[in-house]
């Protein structure tokens, strides 16, 4: 992430002697309202970004539930998660 809050790439490359670093590209912007810190997260494969972003105005409100320890949870059908 640069200063401007941009995600960018490059490209690199190696021999046994030397490094290239390619120019950054930019991938997607950060919106500043979310404050500091890193609002993004990339994928386990390393393909895709999962991003938080402010709603714009005329969006409806997304909601998401976080299930945490679901697998013991449905392991114990009517238990309580701990």
């Amino acid at each position: 992430m640069d200063a401007g809050r941009r995600v960018t790439a490059v490209s690199v490359s190696s021999t046994s002697s030397r490094v290239d670093i390619g120019a950054p590209t930019v991938l997607f912007e950060l919106d500043p309202r979310l404050g500091l810190g890193y609002p993004y997260d990339v994928s386990a494969d390393g393909k895709r970004f999962v991003v938080l972003r402010n709603p714009r105005v005329g969006e409806s409100e997304i909601r998401m539930i976080v299930t945490v320890d679901w697998l013991n949870a449905i392991k114990a059908p009517g238990a309580a998660p701990e």
